[in-house]
């Protein structure tokens, strides 16, 4: 038997099997951040319930929680089409 933590069986067997083991993550002394609010433009939303994906979709994050999730189109002000009436001809010009 060998003296394996709970959760570390994986590493086990990739180890065994002869892959590489898996380097733990370096901490956080790189890049900027964190951010007070984070804007996600593009994402493809899938909500866990079976439904098709949703997307492309805005998502704003704002102190680690999702604050507003929108379609891009939906942000922008809808454009208004002019409607003409119809040119039709007069009663008298069609009388004679």
């Amino acid at each position: 038997m060998t003296d394996m933590l709970p959760g570390d069986e994986l590493a086990g067997t990739r180890s065994k099997a002869g892959q590489p083991v898996i380097v733990p993550a370096t901490t956080r002394d790189r890049g900027v951040g964190p951010f007070k609010r984070l804007v996600l433009r593009g994402a493809t939303v899938i909500d866990g319930t079976g439904a098709p994906p949703i997307g492309p979709t805005d998502i704003v994050i704002e102190n680690n929680r999702i604050t507003l999730m929108k379609r891009p189109w939906a942000i922008l002000p809808r454009r208004r089409t002019a409607c003409r009436p119809a040119i039709t001809r007069s009663t008298a010009a069609a009388n004679g």
